[in-house]
């Protein structure tokens, strides 16, 4: 396994900046730690990012579920930037980010219920205006829990309460 640190935020063709990215099952290469803070929204925001990669790690060794990828096939848009927090809200996504495929929204999805938390992820459903965006984060949420329990034999609930309780108690966030 590889933890690879740079110091600066890495940019694709566009000039979208990227904090992560996850390769050959083994490799998370971690962006902009010149930017390092001890701060709780940065050490938290970082806490995302290693686990949005470290889902994709997950996924590149145990095939993400097949249900996950067509809860919300019709408003998949490869140009994410393009689509409004708001509209990837109302359509089922946590982020306007997992909006531009399945494989970051299941990640995007998975380090939202862990780093966020279940409270958070809640609200997230609840203040949504659409009642389809409502049953898809719902869906796209069992679909998280069941990979985790079954293909990984990990107990999903438990990671997320060992997780939001590092975050309450050493962040203090």
């Amino acid at each position: 396994k590889e933890w690879v640190l740079f110091g600066s935020t890495s940019y694709d063709g566009s000039n979208v900046g990227y904090a992560g990215t996850a390769a050959g099952g083994v490799r998370v290469n971690l962006f902009g730690i010149n930017n390092f803070s001890l701060t709780p929204s940065f050490v938290t925001s970082r806490l995302g990012v290693i686990h949005h990669e470290f889902t994709h790690i997950l996924n590149q060794r145990f095939i993400m579920p097949a249900d996950f990828q067509e809860i919300t096939k019709s408003t998949y848009n490869g140009n994410w930037t393009s689509t409004p927090a708001d509209s990837a809200h109302k359509w089922g996504y946590v982020s306007a980010y997992a909006s531009q495929n399945p494989t970051e929204d299941f990640a995007e999805t998975t380090a939202a219920l862990l780093v966020s938390g279940q409270s958070w992820f809640d609200n997230w459903v609840k203040t949504t205006t659409s009642e389809v965006g409502k049953a898809a984060l719902r869906a796209k949420e069992q679909s998280v829990v069941d990979y985790f329990n079954s293909s990984l034999r990990i107990d999903f609930r438990a990671l997320q309460k060992e997780v939001q309780q590092y975050i309450k108690n050493e962040l203090k966030d």
